[in-house]
């Protein structure tokens, strides 16, 4: 009998400890091992994380990309990629943040099934504060307190294959490229749920402050949202909240306010010669720690 795939999950934090320690609860039962980069957090790693799942490796970043991380996400994103690439033994990536869970892990698992799908998108749906809920925070799985969320869906690439042609470009980007358009396919299942907007008020305002500082492009929108951590049965976008327990709810027929799409065309070509190879030289990491079960090694 062949064996399950191997999952590896890639995650980039920056002082979202508690938040992480629920996302590596939520995958435990489908993932091998969890890749983190560390953006410079002013908060200590807790030893516990090291405990979560077989392998933990953890690569933490000497300076914060502050303003830069219009250019550093995707520079760091790609350079994690690079190293899971590099270092791991596992099949496919899980590529979550740490304020997203999977509503059906195991969904996941049977993905990576497929012969024919190298990379899959998955729905994307935003939960909010409501009044009926708004003195309750939960910092390690905020879904045990927030019940509501957008119609809204994202439509992700989340879970891909482990493949030597993959790249993230610079600039703003969560997204591996280098797939063949043609082995790229959605799936209803498993549900990311995002919590970004939905941790607490505070972490709410946290959040704007820091899109109004660091991204002028969005400091209008942001600046709208201050005072505004609870939505009254409406999301950002202007239609009513569904609860958590309505079923008649189809990510099909959804709203769609983003999709992933395949780069092509010569430049794409170009962005796959270089940066799957010079990532890893072009930004610099300090340290590097693995859990108790396998020896560390220095970046």
């Amino acid at each position: 009998m062949s064996r399950d795939p191997r999952i590896a999950l890639a995650v980039r934090v920056r002082n979202e400890w508690s938040l992480l320690e629920g996302l590596l609860h939520n995958v435990s039962g489908v993932c091998d091992e969890a890749w983190i980069l560390d953006d410079a957090s002013q908060t200590p790693l807790p030893d516990s994380l090291f405990r979560l799942l077989p392998r933990v490796v953890v690569l933490r970043s000497r300076d914060w990309s502050g303003a830069d991380g219009r250019l550093g996400e995707g520079v760091q994103r790609d350079y994690l990629l690079q190293r899971v690439k590099r270092g791991s033994a596992c099949d496919w990536v899980l590529q979550l943040d740490a304020d997203e869970r999977l509503d059906e892990p195991h969904a996941a698992r049977e993905l990576t099934h497929s012969e024919t799908v190298d990379a899959w998108l998955l729905p994307l749906i935003d939960y909010y504060i409501t009044p009926e809920d708004q003195l309750n925070d939960d910092f390690v799985q905020p879904g045990n307190v927030r019940q509501w969320y957008g119609p809204e869906v994202r439509w992700t690439l989340c879970l891909f294959r482990l493949m030597s042609s993959l790249y993230l470009s610079r600039g703003v980007v969560r997204e591996p490229q280098g797939f063949a358009s043609q082995r790229v396919a959605p799936s209803t299942t498993p549900t990311v749920e995002h919590y970004g907007k939905a941790v607490s008020i505070l972490e709410w305002e946290r959040k704007v402050d820091f899109y109004v500082s660091q991204y002028p492009a969005y400091r209008d929108k942001w600046m709208a949202r201050r005072g505004a951590a609870v939505h009254d049965g409406v999301s950002d976008f202007g239609r009513p909240l569904v609860h958590r327990g309505e079923k008649s709810f189809d990510v099909r027929a959804a709203p769609r306010i983003y999709t992933y799409v395949v780069e092509r065309g010569p430049r794409a070509i170009v962005k796959r010669l270089l940066y799957g190879k010079l990532g890893p030289s072009l930004w610099s990491v300090a340290t590097e720690r693995v859990n108790s079960e396998h020896e560390a090694s220095g970046s």
